[in-house]
């Protein structure tokens, strides 16, 4: 009889250790999701704010692209403000401006990022292209400008909008973006 009793207090203990570690556990668990909890709310909501701010960057360079500019008749030489579009018909491009809008970035991508009003940290790309999927063309050259998101983008927001360029529907394709690990 005493390995009996012995195989019942055994079994009772093994319980009671069970339930004190179960106890432990779930202390443990929700010590740490009180700790985690905020810090992982905090971080996603960094992220859209982040993305919040880079969507407001993308919407307001689009809006300069998409108007006639300061002043309205700007060439390379006095430009505020670089529009695109003519100031007698907003809806329409005019090739004259495309081309040095493809100039200046190309001459002084930096500068023409601070004319789009796009922060340090942002990337852009400008591209042209009609509805049968082809870059629109301004003499030789194709409408793209810009940097193209690389393999290390990590935001990118991508607006399109609507304009006629020489009686075509074209769509100006923009793109904001930042590098893994700006800050």
């Amino acid at each position: 009889m005493p390995s009996h009793e012995c195989e019942s207090d055994c079994t009772k203990r093994r319980g009671q250790i069970w339930s004190l570690d179960f106890a432990m556990g779930i202390v443990i668990m929700l010590i740490l999701l009180t700790v985690i909890g905020p810090y992982y709310n905090s971080v996603k909501s960094g992220l859209r704010e982040e993305q919040n701010t880079i969507l407001r960057q993308a919407l307001q360079a689009s809006e300069i692209l998409m108007s006639p500019g300061v002043p309205y008749d700007w060439d390379a030489s006095n430009v505020y403000v670089v529009g695109l579009a003519d100031s007698d018909n907003p809806a329409m491009f005019v090739p004259e401006k495309i081309s040095s809008f493809l100039d200046m970035t190309q001459s002084n991508y930096t500068g023409m990022k601070k004319m789009l009003r796009c922060d340090a940290v942002y990337e852009f790309h400008v591209e042209g292209v009609y509805d049968n999927g082809t870059l629109v063309q301004i003499g030789s050259r194709n409408l793209s400008a810009g940097m193209a998101p690389s393999g290390n983008a990590g935001n990118v927001i991508g607006i399109t909008r609507y304009a006629r360029i020489n009686n075509n529907i074209m769509q100006l394709k923009l793109l904001l973006w930042d590098e893994v690990g700006n800050p």
